[in-house]
């Protein structure tokens, strides 16, 4: 599922252009894509936060370096954690590895089910999903 983020006062920002730490603290962004499917919608709005702990299970949101990120692909992707570098490791600016082991992110999707695993080395930083919007509702 990719990504699309949106500005309070409308529009799409380019989400090429985004380093994760340029984002605020706390943002929301619209789903795209249906991969998610049934846990979130194609459409639906997630809050994300770049503090808070990186939980197995949890829904999160990789941010893949430009160079790792296949042609016409988004470099942002939502998927479910499975296992990966605790948000520690993120924040050190990767500490350096002994020996010839480096950390992975193994995540998964339902639609259809598979599991995806990223090097470490290959994101630019991973944001944990806090939540959904509330779809406005239209009276009348």
């Amino acid at each position: 599922m990719n990504m699309n983020v949106r500005r309070p006062s409308g529009g799409t920002l380019t989400h090429a252009l985004m380093p994760p730490n340029a984002f605020p603290e706390q943002y929301a962004m619209v789903c795209d894509g249906d991969c998610m499917f049934p846990l979130y919608e194609h459409g639906q709005k997630l809050v994300f936060s770049k503090s808070a702990p990186l939980k197995p299970g949890q829904p999160v949101l990789l941010f893949r370096k430009p160079e790792a990120t296949p042609p016409g692909e988004n470099p942002m992707l939502f998927k479910q954690l499975v296992s990966g570098p605790s948000k520690a490791y993120w924040e050190a600016g990767r500490p350096p590895m002994r020996g010839n082991v480096r950390p992975v992110v193994t995540v998964r999707m339902p639609n259809p089910p598979r599991t995806l695993f990223f090097p470490a080395d290959d994101l630019l930083g991973v944001h944990s999903c806090t939540g959904v919007l509330p779809m406005p509702t239209l009276e009348g």
